[in-house]
């Protein structure tokens, strides 16, 4: 929960889901279909950030993919490093699935997620190639706000707005620090006035 300013409630900072909250959560209500020790966070952005979790349909069955391997060997590879001993495919995967820039559903993420699933040794169906339609992701993402602004967070932020001027900043400090009203004024100003003529 983040308090941006849209809710006419007042904010009640000390009241409020975290990103474990969240996760908790998941595993009560879908009585441990998901469970917490599912959920990898995504070496990207800071660890508090966002976590997230990618699962196989099988049939009736939803199967979230650390159950089918052993995400932690590989996990530390794809937080912005290359490591001699590993593979350029398998660094390649990592980086692809844990990342804020993936896309479940996305050509390039079910490749990433067949490779991983096929490798596994699961017992997958028949079929040699796996489907989008066989995959989804859950990300829990966790913005800052006001009350919990963490400048340690803000440094590994990914996930940036690109001003008028080509600059880049953290998402979080865009809502947080004043630049989203200030570009919005920058472009209402830059709007031509309408004149209406009477005749």
């Amino acid at each position: 929960m983040t308090f941006a300013g849209r809710c006419w409630n007042h904010p009640q900072p000390l009241n409020r889901i975290t990103v474990t909250d969240v996760l908790h959560a998941l595993e009560e209500q879908t009585d441990g279909l998901f469970r917490v020790d599912d959920f990898r966070p995504v070496p990207c952005p800071h660890p508090t950030c966002s976590s997230c979790t990618y699962a196989l349909v099988k049939g009736d069955q939803v199967i979230p993919i650390p159950r089918l391997l052993n995400v932690d060997e590989y996990i530390d590879y794809a937080a912005n490093r290359s490591l001699p001993d590993l593979s350029p495919e398998l660094q390649s995967v990592f980086n692809t699935l844990w990342s804020m820039a993936a896309v479940a559903g996305s050509d390039k993420t079910t490749r990433a997620l067949n490779g991983l699933v096929c490798d596994s040794g699961a017992d997958l169906p028949a079929r040699p190639r796996l489907s989008a339609e066989r995959f989804f992701v859950v990300q829990v993402h966790g913005f800052m706000d006001e009350y919990n602004f963490d400048i340690k967070r803000l440094m590994k932020c990914c996930v940036h707005e690109l001003l008028p001027d080509g600059r880049t900043v953290p998402f979080c400090a865009y809502n947080n620090l004043g630049y989203r009203q200030q570009v919005k004024l920058e472009m209402l100003s830059q709007q031509p006035s309408s004149k209406f003529i009477s005749g």
